[in-house]
């Protein structure tokens, strides 16, 4: 859309008319106007396909079927899990990891639930079991063949404890039936 504006400009200013006060002469003040509006709109696009956050969806917005869509898990940021945001994919609410794809998957606009905007059929979502210390893990789990991860920084998401191995949950799907581990204790 660009390309046309300086051809456009180009022919108005062929005009005899380009006086100041002369309707030409406004005209082309309009264009030269429009002409920044239109470079401001595409710097702001070309930043929103470069990374950039997205704008956040308001629940209130949301058609009902996604709240109670049986893969809805959240309907407020503060039910996920640390890192991890309540994010719409258009059929369902999720958590997921906060800096993961932000402009495809735009986050939920509110921290805290809303009165009146349920998850799941009111339901609510899965919550999180108390975390599990890798301390307090035994050296059979640890050294199980199946065991994957030591900790939560060695998966996308979560490490969790699947009864006899450790193993990453990578789309949050066990939450609330398998515990993940604890973030470790600095200090």
């Amino acid at each position: 859309m660009m390309k046309f504006i300086p051809l456009l400009l180009l022919a108005v200013s062929s005009s005899t008319a380009n006086k100041p006060g002369s309707s030409y002469y406004e005209s082309m003040k309009e264009l030269e106007a429009l002409e920044e509006v239109l470079n401001n709109i595409e710097e702001e696009l070309d930043a929103d396909f470069t990374g950039a956050a997205a704008v956040c969806d308001p629940i209130k917005y949301l058609n009902p079927k996604v709240l109670t869509h049986p893969d809805t898990d959240c309907c407020a940021n503060d039910m996920c899990g640390e890192g991890e945001l309540c994010r719409s994919f258009n059929y369902a609410l999720m958590c997921y990891a906060a800096d993961y794809q932000p402009w495809i998957l735009p986050q939920i606009c509110n921290d805290e639930l809303i009165p009146g905007h349920s998850c799941n059929g009111g339901g609510g979502p899965k919550r999180e079991l108390t975390c599990q210390q890798l301390t307090e893990l035994s050296l059979e789990i640890i050294d199980d063949s199946q065991t994957e991860c030591l900790s939560n920084a060695d998966c996308m998401l979560k490490c969790r404890l699947f009864r006899d191995f450790l193993a990453c949950d990578e789309y949050n799907h066990f939450i609330g039936e398998f515990s993940a581990l604890c973030p470790p204790i600095n200090g």
